[in-house]
């Protein structure tokens, strides 16, 4: 008797992606520049930025978070300001559904302010 091997590709359920289909929640994939002083211009390149999947960006760290100021949105970008009082150091970049739903992000992208 003939023995048949399958072999099954597997994708995590927390994906939530079927194969060969783009994630649908928002992400932001990396930052240019990915440093800057406060006030500065910062560009976020991602997946489904547009005003309907993304309502809010923020910056977060240890004990510090502020909302960024939105100046240009489409859908693979957003185009903040880093708030002039944002105290020095590295910073996670979070995003917010037009819902107001914490989007989580994975890997995560950061961004030093100096």
């Amino acid at each position: 008797m003939r023995r048949r091997t399958f072999m099954l590709r597997a994708i995590p359920a927390w994906t939530g992606v079927a194969m060969g289909e783009e994630p649908s929640e928002p992400r932001v994939v990396w930052l240019e520049p990915n440093s800057g002083k406060p006030s500065s211009l910062i560009a976020a390149h991602g997946q489904h930025l547009d005003h309907k999947s993304t309502g809010e960006l923020w910056l977060r760290r240890d004990g510090c978070a502020a909302m960024t100021r939105i100046v240009e949105q489409k859908p693979d970008l957003i185009r903040f300001r880093i708030p002039a009082s944002m105290p020095n150091g590295w910073y996670d970049v979070s995003l917010y559904s037009a819902a107001r739903r914490r989007i989580p992000s994975s890997p995560a992208v950061k961004l030093l302010v100096s």
